[in-house]
């Protein structure tokens, strides 16, 4: 499990150079938040699966810039 522990000024930087798109940016909002997987996939209409693995997209991107 990642914790994402980024202010919104971080974030929108970091979006921007990891060329996220506005869901994946918004999964991670949702982490910020400390949403679950769950209550993320009720909000997106996403699977939980689906919601997993578009995490593990963003962390992939987000280590490559950082």
């Amino acid at each position: 499990m990642y914790r994402f522990e980024f202010s919104k000024k971080e974030l929108d930087i970091l979006a921007d150079k990891a060329l996220l798109n506005d869901l994946q940016k918004s999964i991670i909002e949702y982490k910020i938040k400390d949403y679950s997987n769950v209550k993320i996939a009720d909000l997106t209409g996403w699977s939980t699966s689906k919601i997993s693995k578009e995490i593990n997209k963003i962390v992939n991107k987000l280590m490559k810039v950082l």
